[in-house]
């Protein structure tokens, strides 16, 4: 899922702010963080829990842990180079996986202040972290493999989306809920990560939707792209695992968000009994992608999988659910907190870190969470 660049902004008041916004970047964190101030009372020692940590995933309050330590970064936001949404993507949970992901040969430690540090995350042992990746293999570093895909088929799918198609130079193994990074093959550098729709397994090619945004710089590079060009992959960390005990998944999806969640869809369905059941939110019904497919998914799977639609901005005739994923539609159409019961979630990241959060005041624990971010 792209999203469009965010501008950087200066808290107004800042000495520095009309600076900065003319050089169009904030790196001048480096310069700014030598005069950060300390807090009253500052412990960088405390324990934090990660019930304590989940309640600051906002752009104003925003604290984040790497590697046990825990940082409020509500003030760097503003400073990050690739824009505040993919720094909210480690908002209010342990983002380590995500950080070694990008930044593996990066000190958290060093780069940021000493008065940022607010405490220590509470260690578990056994069980899973707040918002983690799910990771097979090494921590990032090290040498980037790319693989090359050409452009095959290009479907237009609605007003704003299209389905890509790219032959591989070699198969891959696509694991479930498994992202590639995708980058552009010509100019600047640009990178984004993106869900394939295509079946889990050994794959020839990839099968990609993806929202084409127009000031969106991939978005843009796509548009130009002509059959038989080719374009780099990098295939991500992240794995969705399906508990053993798990015999029922509630999955909430926003948007092209829908993509590692279909994934989820036609592979259970096709492999397990277990039920599922989706709460799928858009603005408009044109917005609702894959609706076909997942329309054919519930009249072939009657006993096993629902799907509820719903619309922040429906029209007068529209019949499913309206206004915003809350509490009482997460109540009252997905399975309750219990060992047997599993959360997926992937979405806008504003709207990932706020139903995490919900969940976690329905009394869902880490275990029964699965967040994409």
């Amino acid at each position: 899922m792209e999203k469009t660049a965010e501008k950087h902004v200066v808290p107004a008041g800042h000495k520095d702010r009309e600076k900065w916004e003319r050089k169009g970047y904030l790196m001048q964190w480096t310069r700014v963080n030598k005069d950060f101030p300390i807090p009253p009372n500052h412990n960088p020692t405390r324990i934090i829990t990660e019930k304590e940590l989940l309640q600051h995933n906002t752009i104003g309050d925003c604290w984040t842990a790497v590697r046990g330590i825990v940082y409020d970064i509500s003030d760097y936001i503003y400073y990050h180079p690739g824009g505040a949404e993919h720094l909210m993507r480690g908002a209010g949970r342990d983002c380590t996986d995500l950080f070694d992901e990008y930044h593996a040969w990066v000190s958290a430690e060093a780069y940021m202040a000493i008065g940022q540090r607010v405490g220590r995350l509470e260690s578990k042992i056994g069980g899973g972290r707040v918002g983690t990746l799910q990771t097979l293999g090494a921590k990032g570093g090290g040498k980037i493999e790319f693989f090359s895909g050409t452009l095959e088929k290009e479907e237009r799918y609605n007003y704003n989306s299209s389905i890509f198609t790219f032959k591989l130079d070699k198969p891959m193994k696509l694991d479930l809920g498994q992202h590639v990074k995708m980058s552009s093959a010509k100019g600047k550098p640009i990178m984004r990560a993106y869900t394939p729709i295509n079946e889990v397994g050994i794959a020839e090619e990839l099968v990609i939707l993806i929202k084409l945004y127009g000031d969106g710089a991939m978005s843009q590079a796509l548009t130009k792209l002509e059959f038989g060009n080719q374009i780099k992959f990098k295939v991500g960390k992240n794995r969705y695992q399906l508990g053993k005990a798990v015999k029922h998944i509630g999955l909430i999806a926003g948007g092209t968000g829908i993509a590692p969640i279909f994934q989820i869809i036609q592979t259970v369905l096709q492999t397990s009994d277990i039920s599922l059941t989706l709460l799928f939110s858009n603005v408009v019904e044109e917005d609702i992608l894959l609706r076909e497919k997942i329309d054919a998914f519930q009249e072939a799977h009657p006993q096993k999988f629902k799907a509820h639609y719903v619309l922040t901005n429906p029209t007068e005739t529209w019949t499913g659910l309206r206004g915003r994923i809350d509490r009482e539609k997460i109540a009252e159409h997905l399975p309750p907190p219990h060992p047997s019961t599993q959360i997926c979630v992937c979405g806008p990241v504003s709207m990932t870190n706020a139903i995490e959060k919900l969940l976690h005041d329905m009394e869902y624990t880490s275990e029964h969470l699965h967040l994409f971010l």
